[in-house]
């Protein structure tokens, strides 16, 4: 019986139509009758991941289904030379059709090209205050291929050495928390320098329509 399958340079593609069901919709592993074993591990490695019209490259990952073939442990890395380096591990549900996903990045490097790419939150937030630098992200991101759903997010971008605005006034050599999820950007604790001053504050952006 097959343990392990080894997958280099693949690429997977998920991609909706104009209903918004996913190309993924109804695909469900199953173990065989009478195969006692677990079903084979998934390895890929410098994989591509396509989601909608944003692409993730570099990706070196583990697919464990579980006995049953429908909940897959997902465990691995990402280093993307465009989104930068990142650990990821979570779940797939193949019945539920859903993906749950930690991830983790340390010494991110965003600029304003990247920001523009970045899905969750609108450009018009990220030209309000332009945050630029060094930072360390962790979050949480919740995926349904099975439904005409955009997901749920709450990511924490932790500010080491960045350059910002606050109050339209140019903020430079700033530290922060950022928590960004669907409805809101909330900048915490920020400090930073201000002309010859410093500068203390918080700030909340409402991303509901």
């Amino acid at each position: 019986q097959v343990k392990e399958l080894r997958l280099h340079n693949a690429d997977l593609r998920f991609t909706r139509n104009r209903a918004g069901r996913s190309n993924w919709h109804g695909v469900v592993a199953r173990t065989p009758r009478g195969v006692p074993d677990a079903p084979p591990v998934f390895s890929l490695s410098n994989g591509r991941l396509t989601i909608g019209d944003s692409v993730i490259r570099g990706l070196d990952c583990e697919l464990a289904p579980f006995p049953s073939g429908k909940l897959v442990a997902v465990r691995g890395k990402v280093d993307d030379p465009f989104w930068g380096a990142y650990s990821v591990s979570g779940n797939m549900d193949l019945g539920a059709e859903t993906l749950r996903i930690s991830l983790e990045a340390r010494d991110l490097t965003v600029n304003e090209r990247w920001l523009r790419a970045f899905p969750p939150a609108g450009g018009a937030v990220w030209d309000r205050y332009r945050p630029a630098g060094l930072f360390d992200l962790d979050g949480n991101i919740s995926l349904s291929w099975g439904a005409p759903l955009d997901g749920d997010y709450n990511l924490i971008f932790t500010a080491k050495d960045a350059s910002c605005r606050y109050l339209a006034f140019p903020v430079t050599g700033a530290t922060a928390r950022i928590f960004v999820d669907p409805r809101s950007v909330i900048v915490n604790h920020l400090e930073g320098k201000i002309f010859d001053g410093g500068v203390a504050g918080y700030t909340i952006a409402n991303l509901d329509p």
